[in-house]
């Protein structure tokens, strides 16, 4: 996600302000874009003097407000002062305490142009801390009239940073009509990033939004919704995928993604023309990883079967068995004398990382691991794995879009639990969550989950005080036991079988109340709603592959059976996703907002050439996974 600070000498720009409005009922609106010929004259900032307090002595008054105390004295302080003190600490980097006394200032005792000060200010410091739903709050929410009248330039830096507080809160689709409302009046070099932008926004809004989107009566959104609309259902294919962009180019000749294709789409017709056609596979076909590399190799080949089925263009592909060469080296040196243009392998994490250190790489590999070793991405070597941390991060993203300030982790023991554990932690804390509480554990016998449910809540507490009184007064002592109180949701990682004991537990355990956010370890992959009945409520993160129906895996489910719903079928997406990207790979490169809809996630690629995915959401209801829509407002099931 990428996070967008507004500077401060934009804060002092944007000081100048007019008289004092009154707060309108409803002022969440959206702008709507006008020719620039038919823009309102802005009112200019009004000049008349403010009755204002002498200016505060920096250092002693920043020294003296908190007196070796996190709360600020409030005894003589006026609200001027206080604003004043708060942009000193602002200026400071001492967002805490600058937001302590602006959060203690009542917006009513101030003038306009203060009360403008303090908007601008409390937006800063919002997304500087990674409050975006504050952020809005001022922004988009009831106290927006601070910014009610502004000059061309205020209202453009204005609706930038909502459109910012809107993407980094998950609300991509506002992000994009605030976007594509100020396009026109964007300075060239702006105009280019925002063009980009609005692509990215909405291609983080669900397709069936797009859908919906594609006959609004404003003719700029509704076309920028329609072209997403038609490259998110059409890139499994170059061929349909340009065909169905230049029958929307034919349609909307003067839109501005018309004239000016976004996210990679106007190079389509090069990747065909460049598309490889002889392809490599390395892959453990033998020993203890067969059955891994199988379900990858037939997931590949389905998807190139479906492609020839439609008789679309398919590369010759050769494959080899990674457990019966020297090493990468050679079997790349082999793949490159039977003529392979693009590589598609090795698995292993130690393999990926020796071939990534290979000098002799003169084609490109797509690795199906990511490696440990960071090296300049040169074009050559590209990453693509179904790493955990993938979905710590989703997790953690998605917590902060739903306003979950503070969370409990429960994550199994070893070092998947403690990869899982890291990645959640670092993307929440950067986000500004706090972990209350983490809880590593095992199922054995020495430690059983009743106890480990009981840590996690701090329950055992409750019962210690309970258990101390009684054996002071000497009798038995009834009492309701308490669980914490302080986290908006838990964090878990676990397999089936774990999990469908722990959501009993914490249910039984006075945490019925506490969402429930895990990753897909939970799920199975198959339908059993008598074995995920005790699952219920939990919200998890997991591929298409694995939520929607996938006509590609009922194929390959009549061919293979039970297998493709097994302990391997997320691999059988890999494969699939791997075959869908081989001729794609140059459209990601220098292109932040190209994106691929696959079978593992919507997929973009990093600056060091790894594959990033977005995953979906779905929840557990009466034992079945359904999928869940987000949309701006609400979770639609």
């Amino acid at each position: 996600m990428r996070i967008f600070l507004a500077t401060l000498t934009a804060l002092l720009i944007l000081s100048g302000c007019a008289t004092q409005t009154p707060a309108p009922e409803n002022t969440a609106a959206v702008v709507s874009v006008v020719p620039d010929s038919d823009l309102p004259e802005f009112e200019a900032p009004d000049t008349t003097p403010d009755t204002v307090e002498a200016p505060v002595p920096e250092d002693s008054a920043a020294a003296d407000i908190f007196a070796d105390t996190q709360e600020p004295k409030d005894k003589v302080l006026s609200p001027t002062t206080k604003l004043a003190l708060s942009r000193l600490y602002f200026n400071q980097r001492d967002l805490t305490k600058s937001l302590l006394l602006l959060e203690s200032i009542n917006v009513l005792e101030l003038n306009s142009n203060q009360q403008r000060m303090m908007g601008l200010l409390a937006v800063e410091l919002y997304l500087g801390l990674g409050q975006h739903r504050n952020a809005l709050t001022w922004l988009a929410g009831p106290y927006a009239y601070v910014f009610d009248k502004l000059n061309r330039e205020q209202f453009v830096q204005l609706s930038k940073w909502r459109a910012d507080a809107w993407e980094l809160n998950g609300q991509f689709l506002s992000a994009a009509r605030e976007r594509i409302a100020i396009a026109a009046l964007l300075e060239p070099e702006e105009y280019q990033q925002n063009h980009q932008d609005i692509w990215y926004d909405l291609q983080l809004v669900d397709i069936e939004n797009l859908r919906i989107l594609a006959s609004d009566p404003n003719p700029e959104l509704s076309g920028w919704a329609s072209l997403a609309y038609v490259s998110a259902t059409t890139d499994r294919d170059l061929e349909f995928q340009i065909a169905a962009i230049k029958l929307w180019q034919r349609e909307h000749p003067q839109h501005p993604a018309a004239l000016q294709l976004p996210g990679g789409l106007d190079m389509l017709t090069s990747l065909v023309v460049s598309r490889p056609d002889h392809v490599g596979l390395l892959l453990p076909l033998s020993g203890s990883l067969q059955q891994t590399g199988e379900a990858i190799r037939d997931g590949f080949l389905a998807a190139l079967y479906e492609a020839k089925s439609q008789y679309l263009e398919t590369p010759k592909v050769t494959v080899i068995d990674t457990t019966k060469v020297s090493s990468m080296e050679v079997a790349y040196e082999q793949l490159l004398a039977e003529g392979v243009k693009l590589v598609i392998g090795p698995l292993l994490k130690q393999q990926v990382k020796d071939l990534q250190a290979y000098r002799g790489l003169r084609i490109p590999v797509l690795a199906l691991n990511t490696s440990d070793v960071d090296l300049p991405f040169d074009g050559t070597f590209y990453q693509f794995g179904l790493n955990p941390e993938d979905e710590a991060i989703e997790t953690a993203r998605h917590a902060r879009r739903l306003n979950f300030d503070t969370a409990a982790v429960l994550v199994p023991d070893g070092s998947w639990g403690d990869r899982v554990f890291n990645a959640f932690k670092s993307e929440f804390v950067s986000l500004g969550g706090t972990i209350v509480t983490q809880v590593h554990y095992t199922t054995d016998a020495n430690r059983e989950l009743l106890e480990v449910v009981r840590t996690l809540l701090n329950l055992d507490n409750s019962i210690a005080r309970t258990a101390l009184i009684e054996q002071v007064i000497g009798e038995n002592v009834e009492y309701d036991a308490r669980r914490r109180k302080d986290l908006d949701f838990i964090f878990m990682a676990a397999v089936p079988t774990d999990a469908r004991q722990i959501k009993p537990l914490l249910d039984f355990q006075f945490a019925s109340d506490v969402p429930v956010l895990a990753t897909s370890t939970i799920y199975a992959g198959k339908k059993d709603p008598a074995a995920d009945k005790d699952l219920e409520g939990i919200h998890f993160v997991d591929m298409p592959w694995q939520i929607d129906a996938i006509a590609l895996k009922q194929q390959l489910a009549n061919v293979l059976g039970d297998a493709v719903t097994g302990p391997y079928s997320r691999l059988y997406a890999l494969g699939a996703d791997a075959f869908q990207l081989y001729p794609r790979l140059r459209q990601f490169d220098n292109n932040a907002t190209a994106r691929v809809h696959g079978y593992t996630g919507t997929l973009s690629m990093d600056a060091d050439g790894k594959l990033v995915r977005e995953l979906e959401w779905a929840i557990v209801k009466r034992g079945v996974a359904t999928p869940l829509v987000l949309t701006d407002d609400i979770w639609l099931k």
